[in-house]
């Protein structure tokens, strides 16, 4: 019978020479673990992103053939990434680095057009591991000037990216260079309206890359079809959510197994329900003053009953406005969210009354956000009703009111586009409270946005005028 879900196990930062007392005594309860969890649930493939060695030491030959058996899955099930600790560092790669970024835009560099003798030597540092990963995962010749790869399976895509290859130098944390145009590349080979779960996998998390690339890189992902991104290299467990309008992009890092008195060992576990899409994550972590492996429920405030629970926002419904909500609902939100705003203390505004058309024309929005306006406007009488009408609410119209216009001014020069700001004050009061009301994100966000067009008809924000 085929499985309704795809499992998987997320290794990072090995670091196999690191050879102290705690790292030894973690990484032996580690197997046994392992052995445990894979004892009771299947688990289709493992990732290992990257650091197999520290500082370009020994690597581990036994590991993958150790771990392909405790965890009872099949080596061609493995997919692994280089790290920045499995590239022969020197002065001559160091200065290499730096003479690539001073004769191009960052954003233009591109591995098939250096210069043959960099590109060599770029190559020859990271020759070790790929010998490790042609013995190992059986993978054949690695195609350095591809860089990235796509390893296709039934249910899924793996996405490989060797964010390692322009790596080795110190400090180079949120400086690093990816290469956008071989990140294109590879990207472009993969099918956007595929039904299949497509996971990127990488060393390196978003904010490592120099601050020309990142939002291209997101968006790169997103654009593409990439579901989620998993990596590593923070020695820190944690995940974070890219969003983009209505898309957004969960990356999920692994912790390291090593223990420095920096880093915290822990390891991620995940599963995708194939036909509504939705993953759980569980984060597992050494607690070293008893030496016991568990699941962590202290990663972030999202993790509900030790999982973190998402769906993959690729295949949900795109239109936020072909949401239709009941008039008790909407109501019942409206209520709900002031009485959780309490804690807000309102400060001073100005009230200026304008024809709200004008409005946004003169904050140089998009025709298609006057449409929406004219769209959820059937929604404005349930809060005149609730905020202008009943007594019992009036007086905490301000905690609305001063809320949205205290994140429009929080924005204003920041963006150069009424349409930006809107999104700005959507996810900033989403961000404040998703923790608080319970309401799915779409939903959510969709409920803010009403209040947001009826702050802009009630005249409190949008009274500014925008110059191209």
């Amino acid at each position: 019978m085929e499985s309704s879900k795809i499992r998987w196990i997320h290794l990072s930062d090995i670091h196999y020479s690191y050879q102290s007392y705690d790292t030894l005594a973690m990484k032996n309860k580690l197997y046994e673990y392992l052995d445990e969890i894979t004892s009771n649930e299947k688990y289709d493939f493992l990732i290992i992103t990257g650091d197999i060695c520290y500082r370009f030491g020994k690597m581990d030959e036994q590991m993958i053939e150790k771990l392909s058996s405790i965890c009872k899955i099949d080596c061609k099930n493995i997919y692994m990434v280089p790290g920045n600790h499995d590239i022969k560092r020197g002065s001559l790669r160091g200065a290499i680095l730096d003479l690539i970024k001073k004769q191009n835009n960052v954003r233009d560099i591109y591995v098939s057009s250096l210069d043959k003798e960099f590109y060599s030597e770029l190559v020859k540092g990271q020759n070790k591991f790929w010998k490790y990963h042609e013995k190992h995962l059986c993978s054949g010749k690695y195609d350095f000037k591809k860089v990235h790869s796509i390893i296709e399976k039934e249910n899924y895509n793996i996405i490989c990216m060797n964010t390692c290859f322009f790596s080795g130098q110190d400090g180079e944390e949120g400086n690093l260079v990816l290469g956008l145009r071989n990140h294109l590349e590879v990207l472009g080979e993969l099918d956007k309206n595929t039904n299949k779960v497509n996971i990127a996998i990488g060393h390196h998390g978003i904010d490592c890359f120099h601050e020309e690339e990142r939002d291209s890189i997101i968006y790169n992902f997103i654009d593409s079809g990439v579901d989620m991104y998993l990596c590593g290299h923070v020695h820190n467990g944690n995940y974070k959510f890219y969003n983009n309008d209505l898309t957004e992009l969960p990356v999920l890092t692994s912790g390291s197994l090593m223990l420095d008195g920096y880093a915290k060992a822990t390891f991620i576990t995940g599963e995708i329900e194939l036909k509504t899409k939705e993953c759980v994550v569980k984060y597992h972590s050494w607690i070293n003053d008893i030496q016991k492996w568990d699941i962590d429920n202290t990663i972030g405030r999202r993790l509900k009953n030790q999982r973190l629970t998402f769906d993959l926002s690729r295949f949900k419904k795109k239109d936020e406005f072909a949401i239709e909500v009941s008039e008790d609902e909407f109501q019942e939100f409206i209520i709900e969210f002031i009485e959780k705003s309490t804690f807000y203390k309102a400060n001073e505004y100005t009230n200026i009354a304008k024809d709200v058309y004008d409005k946004f024309s003169n904050m140089l929005c998009l025709p298609t956000t006057v449409s929406k306006f004219d769209e959820l406007s059937k929604y404005f009488y349930i809060i005149d009703g609730i905020l202008l009408t009943n007594e019992l609410f009036n007086e905490k119209r301000l905690i609305i009111d001063n809320l949205i216009t205290d994140e429009y001014r929080n924005c204003f020069y920041t963006y150069n586009d009424g349409d930006k700001i809107i999104d700005f004050i959507v996810n900033s009061i989403y961000n404040q409270y998703k923790d608080i009301l319970n309401y799915s994100k779409m939903k959510f966000k969709f409920f803010i946005k009403i209040l947001v067009y009826w702050m802009i008809n009630f005249c409190s924000i949008f009274n500014e005028k925008k110059v191209i």
